[in-house]
This record gives C-alpha cells, sequence and structure tokens, in this order.
C-alpha cells in the first residue's frame, strides 16, 4: 500500500470538461453518507479474519459507539510489545459493530484489496461510505503484503491473492444464508472488485472470474512491484467495465491507455498515493500523526520505517491532506458500482461536468482513451477546510 507509489495506472481519452451550469450537489451526488447507517462484522476465513461492513437502518444504531482499529493491532507481537497503551492510536470509524442488518436488502457484493503494507481495514472512509450506500463490502488481509509482514512477520501460507478475494466473498455468501448478522443481506447475481495500489493488481486479476461484473482500481495497475515497472501491463486484463482512480502521474497513463473498454479514468491532482484512497495519513492525528507516536514511544527503527512508509501523507503545497480528496474518491466509487451493477439506471455523477462538484480540488474525468490537454474546475470547493 504505502510503499508502492508507482503501483498505478491511468490514461488516453476524452476530457469530460466541467460544464458552467452544473448543479455541483447533483453532479456529487454520492460524495456525502447515503440513506443507511453501515455496520461492520468480522468473519473466519481460513482460520483468518475477513472484515464485512454492510446496510443498516438508523435505527438500528441508535445507542450503539462507531467502531474502532489500533494501528498497532496491524504490526507484529514484537512492535506492539514495545509501545505503551497510551501512545497506541485508535481509529474510530463510520461503521457499528455487529448491528442488525438492514430489511430492505439484498444488496450487491463488493470485495476490497489493500495495498502492499496495508491492512484490511486501511480505507475504512470508502467501506463505510459504500455500506450507507447499499453494497456489502468485504476485505481479507492480503497474506504476503500486509503491514505486518512487510515490518518483519512471517508470511501466512501460500495462496494467491485472487484465491484470497474468492474465499473472501464465498465466506459472505455462506453467511448471507445462514441466521447470523449477515442473513440475506446478499444479492444474488454478479459482485464487483476493488483494489489499491498492489490490492488493483489483485482485484483486476479476480475481475477475470465470470462472478466479478466490474472493477475499480485505486492508484494501481497490474504491475506488481516498482521492480517491475519496467516491465509491460498484463496482456489478459479483462475486457470489463472498469474505472482506473489515481494521483495524477505520467506513469498512469500508457497502463490505462492499454486496457480494454468501456472504462473510465479519474485524476486526483493534488492527492498523493495515499492520502486520497486510505484512512492511514489521519491515525493518530491527535497525537501528531504515527511517527510522533513512534517517535515519542521511543522506537527509533520504527520511526525510521515509518517516515517510508508515510512519506506521501507528508503534502506538498500544491497538494492536499486526505480530508478533502476521500469525498471525490467515495463519490466515484459508488456512482461507478451504482451504474455498472444496475441500481442507476443511467450514470449519475460520471458525467463531464461532475469534477464541478468538487469546485478547486483538482478533479479530472475521462470516458475511454486519455487524449490531451486537461482542463480543471476552478469553482471555490465546499470541501476544502
Amino acid at each position: 500500500m504505502i510503499a508502492v507509489s508507482v503501483l498505478v495506472a491511468i490514461a488516453t481519452g476524452t476530457v469530460e470538461a466541467p460544464r458552467a451550469n452544473a448543479a455541483p450537489q447533483r453532479s456529487a451526488r454520492y460524495a456525502g453518507p447515503g440513506p443507511f447507517a453501515a455496520g461492520v462484522t468480522t468473519l473466519e476465513v481460513g482460520g483468518t479474519p475477513v472484515e464485512v461492513w454492510y446496510p443498516a437502518d438508523a435505527r438500528s444504531v441508535r445507542g450503539h459507539e462507531r467502531d474502532k482499529y489500533f494501528f498497532l493491532d496491524w504490526t507484529p507481537p514484537s512492535i506492539r510489545a514495545l509501545v505503551p497503551p497510551d501512545l497506541n492510536p485508535a481509529f474510530r470509524t463510520d461503521a457499528y459493530r455487529d448491528v442488525k442488518a438492514s430489511s430492505k436488502g439484498p444488496f450487491p457484493l463488493v470485495t476490497f484489496a489493500h495495498g502492499f503494507g496495508g491492512f484490511r481495514d486501511q480505507s475504512t472512509f470508502l467501506t463505510t461510505h459504500l455500506a450507507s450506500w447499499g453494497f456489502v463490502v468485504v476485505a481479507p488481509d492480503l497474506p504476503e503484503s500486509t503491514l505486518a509482514v512487510t515490518l518483519g512477520q512471517p508470511a501466512a501460507p501460500p495462496g494467491t491473492d485472487v484465491d484470497t478475494l474468492r474465499a473472501a466473498a464465498d465466506a459472505v455468501r455462506a453467511a448471507a444464508r445462514s441466521t447470523g448478522v449477515l442473513a440475506g443481506i446478499v444479492r444474488r447475481g454478479k459482485i464487483a472488485a476493488i483494489g489499491h495500489s498492489m490490492g488493483a493488481r489483485a482485484s483486476i486479476q479476480f475481475a477475470a472470474d465470470s462472478q466479478v461484473a466490474t472493477y475499480i482500481a485505486l492508484d494501481g495497475t497490474t504491475r506488481s512491484l516498482p521492480t517491475n515497472y519496467a516491465g509491460q501491463v498484463d496482456s489478459d486484463i479483462p475486457s470489463k467495465p472498469s474505472m482506473y482512480i489515481g494521483a495524477a502521474s505520467e506513469w498512469l497513463l500508457p497502463d490505462y491507455d492499454a486496457v480494454p473498454g468501456p472504462k473510465r479514468l479519474v485524476l486526483e491532482t493534488q492527492s498523493t498515493h495515499v492520502t486520497g484512497f486510505t484512512d492511514i495519513c489521519r491515525i493518530g492525528e491527535d497525537q501528531g500523526g504515527l511517527v510522533e507516536v513512534a517517535r515519542r514511544a521511543g522506537l527509533t527503527a520504527v520511526v525510521g520505517l515509518l517516515e517510508a512508509f508515510l512519506k506521501d501523507c507528508v503534502v506538498a503545497p500544491d497538494l492536499l491532506p486526505s480530508a478533502p480528496l476521500q469525498p471525490v474518491t467515495a463519490h466515484y466509487v459508488t456512482a461507478e458500482l451504482r451504474y455498472t451493477l444496475g441500481i442507476d439506471a443511467h450514470p449519475i455523477g460520471l458525467g463531464k461536468h461532475s469534477a464541478r462538484g468538487f469546485g478547486s480540488v483538482g478533479v479530472e474525468i475521462y470516458s475511454g482513451a486519455y487524449t490531451g490537454q486537461v482542463r480543471r474546475a476552478q469553482a471555490t470547493s465546499p470541501l476544502l477546510p
């Protein structure tokens, strides 16, 4: 996830420039929370925990606290043992643990694959958002690329990332046929695959599966690791509807150009590899961020590792922090899934005017091939602090 800033894919196509008379609230319709609350539960798949977010009714979450996770839980025990409890920052998500699922389903199923150095909860801003808009999202820990493994913990038994995603999807379907909290929650039929960075590669490969109708790559492509950057993208990318959302970089364009259509490209021109796509830069904000937490704990070696991992959290003057960027990602992912999975009969929030809904936050959207000079919306963004 964090260390792999060159795993990105993007572009050739027609620029969809914003119209002067576009209604911002309509063009960014899915940037805010949906009509449901988000529930969350944990399943065991082959002895490995898998997180599932799902739609819940507002009345079901009354009196419940929002769920949270502790960043150090994703690190090896050898590191956790060195950190005092008061320096283990919690990240509070927008989901509620094990609440009753909504009876308004069943809902479409979506898989989420984290990036290299990531973890299954790395992008809860997005997974909870999708649950609020009527999706069930399942996210496993990918066995050879979690944060714990990159920090020295032995990898789990061999198994491809695609196998892991398929097993996670199967587990949710099985749970939906049971009498537990997920009973009856999953819609039959095609599913969608989403992945960030290295997880995008896994999701693109998983999209070749007949059960997957569409995939979304978040700042990632079919390239596996930075050392393979000089190679070519895989030739067997599935010919299925896709969306690539990434930080604007020239190296993204050739990969996107090689992708068969139908396809869309969204560039977040003020994002880094992590700010617009993960929770990571917001964890421990009240303690000065994760690097400062490690420094205060006296973890000199860990400070160096975190500084390398989190270098994209230190935004340059022409970039933005996570808060104004994440609604962009949330909107386009939601809009694309709703259209490609048949919830919206027509594409809503995906047209040439949609970037205007985010004002001066740098957003560029292309349909089909990337072809030319980019034009940006210049309106003042209501999402900026």
